[in-house]
C-alpha cells in the first residue's frame, strides 16, 4: 500500500462528525447503490423517449460489463477495507462486500455517467457532480482508499465506453 494513500484516506476520514457533510456523503453512497440505478434510469424515459430507447442497451453492456469485471478483481486483489486495517478509520456506512478494491460504487457512477452524459449531454454537469459525490463519499465514509477510488474510474471509464461501442 502507497502510505500517501492511507494518509490521504485518513484525512478525509477524519472529517467526519460535521452532521450536514455525514448526511451528503451517507446520502451520496446511498444514491450509488444498484437500487438506485433502477429507479432513477427510468426517469430518462420522459425526458426523451426516443433516446430513452437507444440509451438501455448501453447501459445494460457497460453495467455488466461493469460488474463483471468489478467482481473479478476485487476477488483476486482482495484488499482489506480501510476501517478494518487502521482502528482510526471509522465505517460510517456498511459496506456490501468484504474488500475494497476497486470502488463498485465509483466504477457503476462513472459508467452511467459517461453512457447517459453522451445520450443526454445536457446533463453532463449533473452526472458529473453525482459521480464526484459518490466517490468521494465512499473515502469519507471509511470503506474504501482513494487508490480504490482511481482504479473505480479507470474501471467505468472502460466500462462505460465500452458499452457505447
Amino acid at each position: 500500500m502507497v502510505l500517501t494513500d492511507i494518509v490521504l484516506c485518513r484525512k478525509i476520514n477524519n472529517l467526519r462528525g460535521r452532521r450536514a457533510l455525514d448526511l451528503l456523503f451517507k446520502y451520496s453512497t446511498l444514491m450509488g447503490d444498484g437500487w438506485f440505478y433502477l429507479i432513477f434510469i427510468p426517469s430518462f424515459y420522459f425526458i426523451s423517449s426516443v433516446v430513452f430507447m437507444g440509451i438501455i442497451f448501453p447501459l445494460i453492456k457497460g453495467f455488466t460489463l461493469n460488474l463483471i469485471l468489478y467482481k473479478f478483481i476485487k476477488t483476486s486483489i482482495k484488499r482489506v477495507r480501510p476501517y478494518v486495517m487502521f482502528d482510526d478509520i471509522i465505517s460510517l456506512v456498511d459496506p456490501p462486500d468484504k474488500y475494497s478494491f476497486p470502488s463498485g460504487h465509483t466504477s457503476t457512477a462513472v459508467m452511467f455517467s459517461i453512457v447517459s452524459s453522451s445520450f443526454y449531454p445536457g446533463f453532463s454537469v449533473f452526472f458529473i457532480v453525482f459521480t464526484l459525490l459518490v466517490a468521494f463519499s465512499r473515502v469519507y465514509n471509511g470503506v474504501h482508499y482513494p487508490l480504490d477510488i482511481f482504479a473505480g474510474f479507470i474501471l467505468g471509464s472502460i466500462s462505460g465506453y465500452i458499452g457505447l461501442s
